[in-house]
């Protein structure tokens, strides 16, 4: 690991990223060797369109293209819509469901930041925090189309978002 005092982070060598990536290829051969090209060959059967797996889509007319690089940057876009699209789409409706939650228990929804939620608790209803983020967590976790891989919320309480990021 290198140390860049810019940022205060340690950031890989190029040998460590590619030793994760070739992990990534031994732990999960049959994403890049099944499941990549049978979802790229599926775009290209639909004349480019590709969906998420709540159904969101997207025209990436590309994936047909003669050129090469056009084509290799539409199967790559391809498969981060499916993926981001459909982690992105899992973050609205855990959004709208903690949104309605929260104005119908007094809470406020302050922070979204990627995937993460920041809710807070006014001081008279502080003694049910445990309750809420409980309730919360079952809302985020929604019931998904990703079964059989489970869909799991981490969650924390602190005086400030800082306490929850220890």
């Amino acid at each position: 690991m290198l140390q860049d005092d810019t940022l205060g982070v340690m950031v890989p060598s190029v040998g460590e990223i590619y030793d994760g990536i070739m992990t990534l290829h031994d732990e999960y051969p049959d994403y890049f060797k099944v499941w990549v090209p049978a979802a790229i060959e599926k775009c290209r059967e639909r004349r480019g369109w590709v969906y998420t797996l709540y159904g969101r889509p997207r025209f990436l007319p590309d994936i047909l293209s003669p050129d090469k690089y056009l084509r290799k940057h539409a199967e790559r876009q391809c498969i981060s819509h499916m993926i981001q699209g459909t982690a992105a789409d899992i973050m609205r409706f855990a959004l709208v469901g903690v949104r309605q939650y929260c104005s119908s228990n007094g809470l406020w929804l302050v922070l979204t930041n990627h995937d993460e939620l920041g809710v807070a608790i006014p001081a008279s209803n502080v003694q049910y925090a445990g309750m809420h983020m409980r309730e919360i967590v079952t809302i985020m976790e929604l019931d998904q189309p990703l079964a059989p891989i489970p869909l799991t919320v981490d969650a924390a309480l602190g005086r400030t978002w800082r306490e929850t990021h220890k």
